[in-house]
């Protein structure tokens, strides 16, 4: 039984690094295509329309995840984030990216059918992208920072994934800070060159050839 759960175990590693392999591996391949009309020079910019019902806190952390995505990325992500609306006035912003914090006895959590496990998630209301936080669902600072940061990796089109590899995409994980696996799947689908990025490496931010302790 024991010679079972090892040899199942190394299975499931070997194909976790096999996996994270073929991702770098694709990322490469995708940057070096000269036809791909994205590159450093292209940016992105969003704003980000935060519900006011967040708190001090919880808004310093939204603005925060906001600011590492633009540092991991040296500048192609780039956030605008306000507070502008309240999801009881009707006031929610058309054709905007929405974050908004409900909880388990809101009406909205039986109207849009969520999930009683679901700490956060992406959804749409038309012509909107909206990130959902369940607040009361989420018992440290670390957990928020993770999904709020991971959220904003979903609308940017980063995919997700599950196994060993550390990384802020990793459902299976609370990580605060993006890896070198995350800026492979970004720069994956926003052809930038991952090495250049300001990963971190052992819980060390990497920037410009320089760590410094986040």
């Amino acid at each position: 039984m024991v010679r079972r759960c090892v040899s199942t175990l190394l299975a499931f590693f070997l194909f976790s690094c096999a996996h994270e392999s073929k991702v770098l591996d694709k990322q490469k391949e995708v940057v070096d295509k000269k036809e791909h009309e994205v590159s450093h020079n292209v940016y992105v910019k969003k704003r980000l329309h935060v519900d006011v019902s967040f708190t001090a806190e919880e808004l310093r952390i939204i603005k925060w995840a906001a600011q590492e995505w633009t540092s991991a990325t040296d500048g192609i992500v780039q956030y605008d984030v306000i507070t502008d609306f309240t999801l009881d006035t009707n006031k929610a912003p058309p054709n905007k990216i929405m974050l908004i914090k409900i909880k388990t006895l809101d009406p909205l959590v039986k109207l849009w059918k969520i999930d009683e496990d679901l700490i956060s998630g992406i959804s749409s209301i038309p012509g909107s992208t909206v990130l959902i936080f369940m607040t009361d669902r989420i018992f440290s600072k670390e957990t928020f920072k993770s999904h709020v940061l991971r959220s904003l990796g979903m609308e940017l089109g980063v995919s997700t994934y599950s196994g060993v590899t550390s990384g802020v995409m990793n459902q299976e994980m609370n990580v605060t800070c993006l890896t070198e696996f995350d800026m492979a799947l970004f720069c994956t689908k926003y052809a930038c060159l991952w090495k250049e990025m300001n990963y971190c490496v052992d819980d060390q931010k990497k920037t410009k050839n320089k760590s410094r302790k986040i």
